[in-house]
Protein backbone atom coordinates (compact mmCIF):
# COMPACT_ATOMS: atom_id res chain seq x y z
CA UNK A 1 0.00 0.00 0.00
CA UNK A 2 2.50 2.58 1.15
CA UNK A 3 4.22 2.30 -2.63
CA UNK A 4 1.39 3.00 -4.32
CA UNK A 5 0.77 5.48 -2.26
CA UNK A 6 4.26 6.82 -2.81
CA UNK A 7 3.16 6.56 -6.61
CA UNK A 8 0.13 8.10 -6.39
CA UNK A 9 1.99 11.00 -4.54
CA UNK A 10 4.42 11.24 -7.21
CA UNK A 11 1.91 11.60 -9.85
CA UNK A 12 -0.32 13.67 -8.34
CA UNK A 13 1.90 16.27 -7.97
CA UNK A 14 3.57 16.37 -11.50
CA UNK A 15 -0.08 16.76 -12.61
CA UNK A 16 -0.79 19.35 -10.49
CA UNK A 17 -3.64 17.47 -8.89
CA UNK A 18 -5.55 16.39 -11.69
CA UNK A 19 -4.87 12.60 -10.55
CA UNK A 20 -5.45 12.78 -7.21
CA UNK A 21 -5.43 9.72 -4.60
CA UNK A 22 -7.37 11.13 -2.02
CA UNK A 23 -10.27 11.59 -4.19
CA UNK A 24 -12.24 9.03 -2.40
CA UNK A 25 -14.80 11.47 -0.67
CA UNK A 26 -15.88 12.37 -3.98
CA UNK A 27 -15.69 8.70 -5.96
CA UNK A 28 -18.06 7.30 -2.10
CA UNK A 29 -20.76 10.11 -3.88
CA UNK A 30 -21.37 8.43 -7.29
CA UNK A 31 -22.75 4.98 -8.07
CA UNK A 32 -22.74 3.58 -11.91
CA UNK A 33 -23.76 0.42 -10.88
CA UNK A 34 -27.56 0.88 -10.86
CA UNK A 35 -29.95 1.45 -13.40
CA UNK A 36 -31.36 4.31 -11.16
CA UNK A 37 -28.03 6.24 -11.33
CA UNK A 38 -27.98 10.11 -10.64
CA UNK A 39 -25.91 12.84 -10.10
CA UNK A 40 -24.80 13.52 -6.31
CA UNK A 41 -26.39 16.37 -4.30
CA UNK A 42 -24.36 19.41 -5.79
CA UNK A 43 -23.73 20.88 -1.59
CA UNK A 44 -22.50 17.24 -0.77
CA UNK A 45 -20.02 17.26 -3.49
CA UNK A 46 -18.74 20.75 -2.63
CA UNK A 47 -17.77 19.57 0.87
CA UNK A 48 -16.34 16.27 -0.84
CA UNK A 49 -14.06 17.79 -2.94
CA UNK A 50 -13.20 20.12 -0.08
CA UNK A 51 -11.71 16.85 1.70
CA UNK A 52 -9.61 16.31 -1.47
CA UNK A 53 -5.95 16.86 -1.45
CA UNK A 54 -2.78 14.95 -1.88
CA UNK A 55 -0.93 16.99 0.44
CA UNK A 56 -2.56 16.24 3.03
CA UNK A 57 -1.15 12.83 2.90
CA UNK A 58 1.71 11.97 5.75
CA UNK A 59 3.97 8.64 5.17
CA UNK A 60 6.74 7.49 6.71
CA UNK A 61 8.61 5.17 9.14
CA UNK A 62 5.65 2.55 8.65
CA UNK A 63 2.66 5.01 8.96
CA UNK A 64 0.57 6.14 6.78
CA UNK A 65 -2.21 9.02 7.95
CA UNK A 66 -4.83 11.15 6.37
CA UNK A 67 -4.50 14.69 8.14
CA UNK A 68 -7.75 15.94 7.65
CA UNK A 69 -11.15 13.95 9.15
CA UNK A 70 -13.47 12.98 6.73
CA UNK A 71 -10.92 11.81 4.31
CA UNK A 72 -9.98 9.00 2.28
CA UNK A 73 -7.62 7.06 -0.42
CA UNK A 74 -9.17 5.43 -3.98
CA UNK A 75 -6.26 3.87 -5.62
CA UNK A 76 -8.80 3.33 -8.41
CA UNK A 77 -6.48 5.29 -11.21
CA UNK A 78 -3.67 3.28 -10.17
CA UNK A 79 -4.77 -0.28 -8.94
CA UNK A 80 -5.07 -2.42 -11.84
CA UNK A 81 -1.93 -1.24 -13.43
CA UNK A 82 -0.17 -2.19 -9.85
CA UNK A 83 -1.91 -5.53 -9.98
CA UNK A 84 -0.71 -6.06 -13.75
CA UNK A 85 3.32 -5.14 -12.75
CA UNK A 86 2.98 -7.51 -10.02
CA UNK A 87 1.80 -10.42 -11.93
CA UNK A 88 4.60 -10.08 -14.79
CA UNK A 89 6.90 -10.29 -11.52
CA UNK A 90 5.43 -13.22 -10.21
CA UNK A 91 5.64 -14.45 -13.60
CA UNK A 92 9.17 -13.45 -14.21
CA UNK A 93 10.05 -14.95 -11.23
CA UNK A 94 8.49 -19.08 -12.19
CA UNK A 95 10.83 -18.22 -15.23
CA UNK A 96 8.52 -17.03 -17.70
CA UNK A 97 10.53 -15.28 -20.49
CA UNK A 98 7.36 -14.44 -22.87
CA UNK A 99 3.85 -13.08 -21.89
CA UNK A 100 1.17 -10.53 -21.95
CA UNK A 101 -0.82 -9.94 -18.86
CA UNK A 102 -4.17 -7.79 -19.59
CA UNK A 103 -6.17 -6.21 -16.54
CA UNK A 104 -9.30 -4.57 -18.38
CA UNK A 105 -7.56 -2.68 -20.93
CA UNK A 106 -4.50 -2.16 -18.38
CA UNK A 107 -1.37 -4.58 -19.96
CA UNK A 108 1.90 -5.08 -20.20
CA UNK A 109 3.68 -7.43 -22.81
CA UNK A 110 7.01 -8.65 -21.96
CA UNK A 111 9.53 -10.73 -23.85
CA UNK A 112 8.28 -11.50 -27.47
CA UNK A 113 5.54 -13.98 -29.19
CA UNK A 114 5.82 -16.69 -31.94
CA UNK A 115 3.56 -15.88 -34.91
CA UNK A 116 4.27 -17.76 -37.74
CA UNK A 117 2.18 -15.89 -39.98
CA UNK A 118 3.79 -12.79 -39.90
CA UNK A 119 6.80 -13.12 -38.23
CA UNK A 120 6.61 -10.46 -36.04
CA UNK A 121 7.90 -10.93 -32.64
CA UNK A 122 6.03 -8.15 -30.51
CA UNK A 123 2.99 -8.55 -29.27
CA UNK A 124 -0.02 -6.87 -30.75
CA UNK A 125 -2.33 -4.59 -29.18
CA UNK A 126 -5.72 -2.76 -30.64
CA UNK A 127 -6.92 0.64 -28.70
CA UNK A 128 -11.08 0.69 -28.37
CA UNK A 129 -13.08 3.15 -30.01
CA UNK A 130 -14.67 5.17 -27.57
CA UNK A 131 -18.33 4.92 -29.37
CA UNK A 132 -18.09 1.62 -31.24
CA UNK A 133 -16.56 -0.75 -28.54
CA UNK A 134 -16.95 -3.66 -31.54
CA UNK A 135 -13.97 -1.45 -33.27
CA UNK A 136 -10.35 -0.98 -32.91
CA UNK A 137 -9.48 2.55 -33.35
CA UNK A 138 -5.59 2.44 -33.42
CA UNK A 139 -3.05 -0.16 -33.01
CA UNK A 140 0.65 -0.82 -32.21
CA UNK A 141 3.22 -2.98 -31.31
CA UNK A 142 4.49 -3.69 -27.50
CA UNK A 143 7.02 -5.36 -25.97
CA UNK A 144 8.27 -5.09 -22.37
CA UNK A 145 6.21 -2.08 -22.20
CA UNK A 146 2.71 -1.06 -20.95
CA UNK A 147 -0.06 0.30 -21.95
CA UNK A 148 -3.31 1.68 -20.31
CA UNK A 149 -6.28 3.60 -21.55
CA UNK A 150 -8.83 5.83 -19.45
CA UNK A 151 -12.37 6.28 -21.18
CA UNK A 152 -16.00 7.97 -20.66
CA UNK A 153 -17.31 4.63 -22.46
CA UNK A 154 -16.28 2.26 -19.24
CA UNK A 155 -18.70 2.88 -16.13
CA UNK A 156 -21.14 5.55 -17.36
CA UNK A 157 -24.98 6.49 -17.39
CA UNK A 158 -27.19 8.85 -19.05
CA UNK A 159 -29.25 11.30 -17.48
CA UNK A 160 -30.97 14.27 -19.24
CA UNK A 161 -29.06 13.34 -22.58
CA UNK A 162 -25.53 14.11 -19.99
CA UNK A 163 -23.05 11.24 -19.92
CA UNK A 164 -21.84 11.16 -16.51
CA UNK A 165 -18.33 9.21 -15.66
CA UNK A 166 -16.15 7.58 -13.46
CA UNK A 167 -13.23 9.67 -14.43
CA UNK A 168 -13.86 12.62 -11.74
CA UNK A 169 -12.24 16.04 -11.70
CA UNK A 170 -10.52 16.47 -8.63
CA UNK A 171 -11.00 20.17 -8.70
CA UNK A 172 -15.04 19.83 -8.80
CA UNK A 173 -16.12 15.72 -8.22
CA UNK A 174 -17.74 15.76 -11.47
CA UNK A 175 -16.51 13.98 -14.52
CA UNK A 176 -14.01 15.74 -17.05
CA UNK A 177 -15.23 17.09 -19.88
CA UNK A 178 -12.36 17.29 -22.20
CA UNK A 179 -11.67 13.92 -23.55
CA UNK A 180 -13.20 11.02 -24.73
CA UNK A 181 -10.01 8.85 -23.74
CA UNK A 182 -6.22 9.40 -22.52
CA UNK A 183 -4.31 6.21 -23.49
CA UNK A 184 -0.21 5.78 -22.65
CA UNK A 185 2.56 3.88 -23.04
CA UNK A 186 5.13 3.54 -20.37
CA UNK A 187 7.81 1.29 -18.73
CA UNK A 188 5.35 0.17 -16.16
CA UNK A 189 1.29 -0.51 -16.32
CA UNK A 190 1.29 1.74 -12.59
CA UNK A 191 2.24 4.62 -14.52
CA UNK A 192 0.46 4.42 -17.96
CA UNK A 193 -2.51 3.55 -15.45
CA UNK A 194 -1.97 6.94 -13.25
CA UNK A 195 -0.88 8.95 -16.25
CA UNK A 196 -3.95 8.48 -18.67
CA UNK A 197 -6.23 9.17 -15.80
CA UNK A 198 -4.06 12.65 -15.28
CA UNK A 199 -4.21 13.37 -19.16
CA UNK A 200 -7.95 12.26 -19.06
CA UNK A 201 -8.66 15.06 -16.81
CA UNK A 202 -5.95 17.34 -17.88
CA UNK A 203 -7.41 17.67 -21.37
CA UNK A 204 -5.39 17.19 -24.94
CA UNK A 205 -3.36 20.61 -24.37
CA UNK A 206 -2.30 20.26 -20.43
CA UNK A 207 -1.82 16.44 -20.98
CA UNK A 208 -0.24 16.15 -23.97
CA UNK A 209 2.49 18.81 -22.89
CA UNK A 210 2.92 16.89 -19.58
CA UNK A 211 3.24 13.92 -21.76
CA UNK A 212 6.66 15.62 -23.62
CA UNK A 213 7.78 16.89 -20.45
CA UNK A 214 8.44 13.70 -19.28
CA UNK A 215 10.86 10.73 -20.64
CA UNK A 216 10.05 7.23 -21.90
CA UNK A 217 6.46 7.23 -21.97
CA UNK A 218 3.84 8.59 -24.64
CA UNK A 219 0.23 9.30 -24.98
CA UNK A 220 -2.94 10.22 -27.06
CA UNK A 221 -5.76 11.80 -26.02
CA UNK A 222 -9.02 12.09 -27.84
CA UNK A 223 -10.77 15.05 -27.47
CA UNK A 224 -14.47 15.33 -26.46
CA UNK A 225 -15.05 16.43 -29.77
CA UNK A 226 -13.33 13.62 -31.59
CA UNK A 227 -9.87 14.89 -32.54
CA UNK A 228 -6.53 12.99 -32.11
CA UNK A 229 -3.85 14.60 -30.32
CA UNK A 230 -0.55 12.72 -29.81
CA UNK A 231 2.73 13.39 -27.77
CA UNK A 232 5.73 14.26 -29.69
CA UNK A 233 6.86 10.45 -30.14
CA UNK A 234 3.49 8.43 -30.15
CA UNK A 235 2.98 8.21 -33.88
CA UNK A 236 6.81 6.88 -34.14
CA UNK A 237 5.82 4.21 -32.13
CA UNK A 238 6.58 0.39 -33.74
CA UNK A 239 3.24 -0.57 -35.71
CA UNK A 240 1.20 2.60 -34.82
CA UNK A 241 -1.41 2.70 -37.02
CA UNK A 242 -4.93 4.92 -36.43
CA UNK A 243 -8.24 4.92 -38.30
CA UNK A 244 -9.94 7.73 -36.61
CA UNK A 245 -13.50 7.82 -35.27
Amino acid sequence: VAEVVRRGIHWSELSAGAMDITIGPAVALWNFDVETASPPDAKALEEAVRLIHYQDISIGNGTLQLNRKGMSLHLGAMGKGYAVDRAVDVLKKFGIENGLVNAGGDLMAFGTRDDRQDGTQAWRIGLQHPRSPEKMIASLDLSDRAVATSGDYQRYFIRDGIRYHHILDPQTGLPARSAMSATVVASSATDADALATALFVLGPDRGIALIDSLDGVEGMILSASGDAHFSSGFRNLPGFSFKGL
